[in-house]
């Protein structure tokens, strides 16, 4: 593939060599600007969670408000799937204290004293 040196660096390929010379797409370079600097100051030292952080942003935030939606209706199933995981558990537990109870109460015998009195 060849590349086209009149087409704009995308968000793919956020570096591009034109004839030799390298662009770089000035988005990604002014959204990490601070990270990058950080990070050539500090050659040999492991960079902080915070400058790894802010130098990771910019590619977890979706640009369109489409791929925004559609990342928000996920977290939200996602959650949901949370939710619906959690309750069975919960509902068996109720169901065995409920049985457990009936029994050591003598629920037999209540069944029985509650049928004669009606």
């Amino acid at each position: 593939m060849s590349s086209n040196p009149s087409r704009p660096p995308s968000e793919a390929t956020p570096l591009m060599v034109v004839n030799g010379n390298k662009e770089s797409s000035l988005d990604d370079e002014e959204k990490c600007s601070a990270s990058i600097s950080a990070a050539e100051t500090n050659n040999n030292a492991t960079p902080t969670w915070k400058e790894a952080f802010a130098h990771v942003t910019p590619f977890l935030k979706p640009s369109d408000r489409r791929h925004q939606l559609l990342a928000l209706l996920d977290l939200c199933v996602v959650l949901l799937e949370k939710i619906v995981n959690v309750l069975p558990p919960l509902a068996i537990r109720h169901a065995v204290d409920a049985i457990s109870d009936f029994s050591s109460t003598g629920g037999d015998q209540a069944v029985q004293q509650r049928a004669a009195t009606t």
